[in-house]
C-alpha cells in the first residue's frame, strides 16, 4: 500500500515521511470531515508532537473550492488514530501504516548513508576533472550529468525538473539512483587512474579523435539521449582535442575564454544570491516576504535558499562545503 505514506519532498535533504487525514479516512473507512474537525480540535495535542502542517488542494479535478489537508507525521498520526474507533478496518489500516513509515524511513536513512560516502569522494572527482589532459570549462558539470544520466536513465533535466530551482541534482536522486551515481563515480576515477597516459604510451592520432566524433555524430541517442547540451559540450570538447593535436592552438574556442567564463558564472551566482537576500528588506516593515504563490517566506526558507546558493558557488570553486 505505497499510498498509505509518502515524502515531503523529492529534495531528499529535507524529505520527512507524513501521511495525510484524507488518507487516515479513506483506509480507516471514516468521514474525512469528521477527521478533519477532529485534528482541528486537538491541535494542540499534536502539535506537542510537531508542527501540524497542512495544504490547500481541490479533492477532486475541476471547479470547486480547495480544502484544508492535514499532513501529519508518525506520532502525529499514531496519536490520531488512538482517538478513534478500535474497529476492524482501523486496526489492520495502523498496522499497515507503521510499515509504511518504516520502509519510507529506511529509505531515508540509507540515502543518507549514500550521500555521505559519495561527498567524501567529491574532492577526488574535482581534482581528476581538474587535471584531466582534455579538461574544459564544462568538464565538472557534464562528468555529473552523464553520471546522472547512466544511475537514472533520464537526461538531467528531467532529474532537475523534480524539485525546486538551485537544489543539488545529486539530492534529488532516489536512494537506489544514489547507490548507481557512486559505484559509477567510483568507477570512473578508478579507469581514471588506470588510464592515466604513460610516458612511452603513443598520443592520440587524428585518426582516434575523428572517430571518437564520428561516434558522437551518429550514435548521440545512444551516448547522450536528447540532452543537446551535453552532445554539443562533448563535441566542442573533440574539436578541441583536435585543434591540440594539429597544433593549431591558435584557433582554440575554449581557452580564451575559459578563465571569463568562469568568473562570469561565478559573478552571477553570486549576484543571484545577493538579490535573494536585498529582495527581503522591504519598504513597509510589516510586509512579509512572499514566495510567488504567495506562500509565506519564513526564515528557514530563506536558510535554505542561502545554503543552496552557497553550495552552486563552492561547487564552481570546486570544493564542498562541510555540514
Amino acid at each position: 500500500m505505497k499510498d498509505l505514506a509518502f515524502l515531503t519532498s523529492p529534495d531528499m535533504s529535507k524529505a520527512e515521511v507524513v501521511t495525510n487525514h484524507v488518507v487516515i479516512a479513506q483506509y480507516a473507512g471514516l468521514n474525512k470531515i469528521s477527521v478533519r474537525k477532529l485534528i482541528d480540535n486537538n491541535i494542540s495535542d499534536l502539535e506537542e508532537l510537531g508542527k501540524v502542517s497542512f495544504e490547500m488542494t481541490k479533492i477532486t479535478e475541476g471547479r470547486g473550492r480547495q480544502t484544508k489537508i492535514y499532513q501529519l507525521n508518525r506520532n502525529q498520526a499514531m496519536l490520531l488514530i488512538t482517538w478513534l474507533d478500535n474497529t476492524e478496518p482501523v486496526r489492520a489500516f495502523k498496522l499497515a501504516l507503521v510499515k509504511r513509515f518504516d520502509e519510507l524511513e529506511k529509505t531515508i536513512q540509507t540515502w543518507t548513508k549514500e550521500r555521505a560516502a559519495e561527498k567524501a569522494t567529491t574532492r577526488s572527482l574535482t581534482d581528476a576533472v581538474q587535471n584531466w589532459e582534455h579538461t574544459n570549462p564544462h568538464a565538472q558539470s557534464n562528468f555529473r550529468k552523464l553520471l546522472t544520466k547512466c544511475a537514472t536513465g533520464f537526461p538531467y533535466t528531467k532529474v532537475q525538473a523534480r524539485g525546486d530551482k538551485g537544489v543539488p541534482m545529486v539530492d534529488l536522486l532516489t536512494a537506489e539512483e544514489l547507490q548507481k551515481y557512486k559505484r559509477l563515480k567510483a568507477l570512473g576515477l578508478s579507469v581514471d587512474e588506470l588510464t592515466e597516459a604513460q610516458e612511452d604510451e603513443p598520443q592520440e592520432t587524428v585518426k582516434s579523435i575523428i572517430e571518437d566524433i564520428k561516434e558522437l555524430a551518429f550514435n548521440p541517442d545512444e551516448l547522450v539521449g536528447a540532452d543537446t547540451e551535453v552532445l554539443a559540450d562533448l563535441l566542442t570538447d573533440n574539436v578541441e582535442r583536435l585543434i591540440k593535436v594539429l597544433g593549431l592552438t591558435g584557433l582554440s574556442i575554449i581557452t580564451n575564454d575559459k578563465q571569463e567564463s568562469e568568473e562570469n558564472t561565478l559573478k552571477a551566482q553570486i549576484q543571484e544570491l545577493y538579490s535573494l537576500n536585498d529582495s527581503m528588506f522591504k519598504d513597509d516593515i510589516n510586509e512579509v516576504p512572499r514566495f510567488t504563490d504567495s506562500t509565506e517566506i519564513t526564515a528557514k526558507d530563506l536558510a535554505d535558499m542561502n545554503i543552496n546558493a552557497l553550495d552552486n558557488i563552492a561547487e564552481l570553486i570546486g570544493f564542498e562545503l562541510e555540514e
